[in-house]
């Protein structure tokens, strides 16, 4: 099945909203499950702000990734089917090969030779 550029693209902007409407959705429960129940909120908001801090630091590299997919995605840097070569942070050989995927998270390429490459966005450099 071969698919048009401008619907892969259309399909990978889909699979960022859809994420993002699960986050939201996520949120606004625990939301209304912290309002329902008959817990103070300033109880909350120490363990709240520990754990936030250790998320952050925790999922540091994550968040670096899904920001760099989300912009490779919406300014369409590459897609589905170019052929690439990927510099990467603190690796001395490129990522050569064609692009079989591009997510949030991570770029797959598939070199000549059939080798498949996972590379984290965040790492990306060119």
């Amino acid at each position: 099945l071969v698919r048009s550029e401008a619907t892969k693209h259309r399909q990978a902007v889909a699979s960022v909203i859809s994420w993002v409407s699960i986050v939201l959705i996520y949120v606004v429960v625990v939301y209304e499950v912290i309002d329902v129940l008959p817990v103070p909120v300033g109880a909350l908001v120490g363990p709240a702000a520990v754990l936030g801090a250790a998320l952050g630091f925790g999922a540091q590299r994550l968040v670096q990734d899904l920001l760099a997919g989300f912009f490779i995605i919406v300014e369409k840097q590459y897609g589905f089917g170019d052929l690439f070569e990927l510099s990467m942070v603190g690796s001395p050989e490129n990522a050569a090969g064609t692009v079989e995927d591009v997510t949030l998270r991570v770029t797959k390429l598939r070199s000549s030779e059939g080798e498949v490459f996972t590379v984290p966005n965040g790492n990306i450099v060119k």
